[in-house]
């Protein structure tokens, strides 16, 4: 089985909300459309490398960051 990038729906919703960001917001930082991110969250779509520092970069952190936002499952 191959190992997949998830997100953690915990933190996202936490980053979400101190950031002042919903779904909308967010995919319009990113340049990406809302149904790609609600994919991710779903887990029915997989990350890209572009995509995680892209996300990485809207919520403010660090690519040292990472495993606060993303888990191998």
């Amino acid at each position: 089985m191959e190992a997949t990038l998830k997100l953690n729906k915990v933190e996202f919703e936490r980053l979400l909300k101190v950031n002042n960001l919903n779904i909308t917001s967010l995919s319009k930082k990113m340049n990406v459309d809302r149904s790609t991110i609600y994919r991710w969250y779903n887990g029915s779509d997989n990350f890209r490398g572009k995509s995680v520092a892209t996300m990485l970069k809207a919520f403010g952190l660090k690519e040292t960051e990472f495993d606060k936002l993303f888990y191998i499952d």
